[in-house]
């Protein structure tokens, strides 16, 4: 006879990381998205603007970022836009997203970083 620990329990996983996400958004009005993925990038679970189809993805972001400091193998990554950002990081095996909107600090390049003439 096989006995499975909760921890091990697909469905009681998932509710964590839905009861976590729910919570989340419910408590920061600008959070929009949660996206859970593993290591394979499969998604675990997501809720809100971020699909399951952006699941590889974050997990290929986190695990590129990893390889550039060797010694840092939990980066964090932020993704900004005018008008939104999505942080990205990894816990173990597990990468979480979370697609915030609202106004953010665009970084300010010089004028030779962002002209075109010659």
């Amino acid at each position: 006879m096989v006995i499975m620990s909760k921890a091990n329990d697909p469905s009681l996983m998932e509710a964590a990381f839905q009861n976590s996400a729910k919570e989340l958004m419910t408590k920061h009005e600008d959070v929009k998205g949660v996206l859970c993925t593993d290591d394979q990038g499969n998604a675990i679970y997501h809720e809100g603007t971020l699909t399951e189809s952006s699941a590889a993805i974050a997990s290929q972001l986190v695990q590129i970022a990893s390889q550039i400091d060797a010694d840092y193998a939990a980066p964090v990554i932020t993704l900004q836009s005018p008008n939104s950002r999505v942080v990205i990081g990894r816990n173990k095996q597990i990468s979480v997203a979370v697609h915030r909107v609202g106004p953010t600090d665009a970084v300010k390049l010089d004028d030779t970083e962002t002209s075109n003439s010659e």
